[in-house]
């Protein structure tokens, strides 16, 4: 068996393992943030964001988290704008804002979606928050 099959096996394991630990216990932070790991592995934006988001409720976050919570943003904002759907992506740039207040990035990011669909009022009061931060 190739190691390529053996990797793709361990992270099926891996993903079951985390789906039970989440049956036993939805809030361990562990589990949630492998769970948002897989989805971007498998490029489901939206679905790694809301794992990333339920995470933070119940731990702050660490830079690694962080850092890869801002990464599914910007691949989430990028398919958003190409698909010109404003819809749900707002609304989780929205909920990580509040899952990670003191990250300019989060901000920028949530400027930029928000000017290219005309928000330009909402998307200059963001951008003025995160330079606040920052």
């Amino acid at each position: 068996m190739s190691p390529e099959n053996n990797l793709q096996k361990q992270e099926i394991v891996d993903e079951l393992e985390a789906r039970r630990i989440l049956l036993e216990d939805p809030d361990n932070f562990e589990a949630l943030c492998y769970m948002g790991l897989f989805h971007i592995r498998n490029k489901e934006f939206p679905e790694s964001i809301g794992f990333f988001v339920s995470a933070l409720k119940h731990q702050i976050a660490t830079n690694e988290v962080e850092a890869t919570l801002v990464s599914a943003i910007s691949n989430l904002t990028r398919s958003a704008i190409e698909r010109n759907e404003c819809f749900p992506a707002e609304n989780l740039l929205s909920e990580c804002l509040g899952a990670i207040p003191k990250s300019p990035s989060i901000y920028y990011f949530y400027s930029f979606f928000l000017s290219k669909f005309g928000k330009y009022e909402k998307a200059l009061d963001l951008s003025e928050g995160g330079l606040k931060i920052d």
